[in-house]
Order: structure tokens, then sequence, then C-alpha cells
């Protein structure tokens, strides 16, 4: 919401997935584009802007959501082995129709909800290469509630109650 006489820009500035602002759908499989964007979260510690990447099975890691500039190449993807690759797997490295993606206030860890495979996916450490194994999978529990256990800020272990389709992190 726009301050009380202030006017609200209502024209993007710039766009992700795409080389510019009036192409339309379509597109390769590759670190340019994006197919059903889904969540996206700001790594508040390095300024990283992370991307789920729903039917491409994969999350993709831009450098810098500040100074992002129209067909900016993402650097980093999860879920695939290298960024022209869009299979589903449930194998831990994999993903299937990811829906979200959540990093803490410290920058770690980082969440992914894998919604067809029916877990979140946790990196205790700053995932600093393709394809990287995840530290943790939480699967739905018997539980109420999402519960996780930390060890010295790490995600040790924890049960979902329902399939993941979001998440938040708490500051």
């Amino acid at each position: 919401l726009a301050a009380s006489g202030a006017q609200l820009d209502l024209v993007a500035d710039a766009v992700v997935g795409k080389p510019n602002l009036t192409t339309g759908s379509g597109g390769g499989i590759n670190e340019y584009y994006l197919s059903e964007p889904a969540g996206v979260a700001e790594d508040p510690v390095t300024g990283a802007l992370w991307v789920a990447d729903m039917t491409n099975h994969r999350v993709l890691r831009y450098s810098s959501a500040a100074s992002f500039a129209n067909g900016e190449a993402a650097n980093l993807v999860l879920g695939q082995p290298d960024f022209n690759s869009n299979n589903s797997g449930a194998e831990r490295h994999q993903l299937n129709w990811p829906g979200n993606v959540a990093i803490t206030p410290d920058g770690r860890p980082v969440a992914v909800a894998d919604t067809n495979n029916d877990r979140v996916l946790i990196w205790n450490d700053f995932p600093d290469r393709n394809a990287a194994v995840p530290s943790a999978s939480c699967r739905p529990g018997a539980s109420g509630s999402f519960a996780a256990r930390r060890d010295r800020s790490r995600v040790t272990s924890c049960a979902l109650p329902s399939v993941p389709r979001s998440l938040a992190s708490a500051r």
C-alpha cells in the first residue's frame, strides 16, 4: 500500500525467466528461462534471488535481487544436475514440482517445498554447486504442526502435518 498521497508504481522494472518484459510464454530449458515460477525468496545475507521453477523441477539462484538485469542467467540450480535438464525425481538431490523456497534471516538453512514428493528439503549450509544434496528431508507425519529440531542453527530432523505447498521463514 502506498502512503497517503503517494503514487503507486504499477510498472515492473525487471523480469526473471525471460529476456525482456514483452516476451511471452515459451523458451528453452536453460539458465535463462523459467516454466511456471512459483515461489521467490531473497537471501537476506548475500542478496541472492531464489526462484522455484515448478514444471522444470528445479530451484534457480540469481546472484543479486537488487541489481538483477533483464535476461540475466541463473548461477546455480537445485534439483537438476545442470541448467539443461528438467527430469522429476524423488532422490535426495532431485525435485518434483517445487512450490516454494524459504531462507532464514541468517541465510541458512535454505528450505524447498518439494510438493509432488510430499516433503520439504533443507540445506543447512548455503548450496554452492548444482544438484547439491540437502542436509534433511521432512515428510508428513502424525503431528499437527511443523516441527523441526535444531542443533546450533542446523535442522537435524522434522515432521510435517500435510503435503507442503508453501513455506515461510520467521524473522
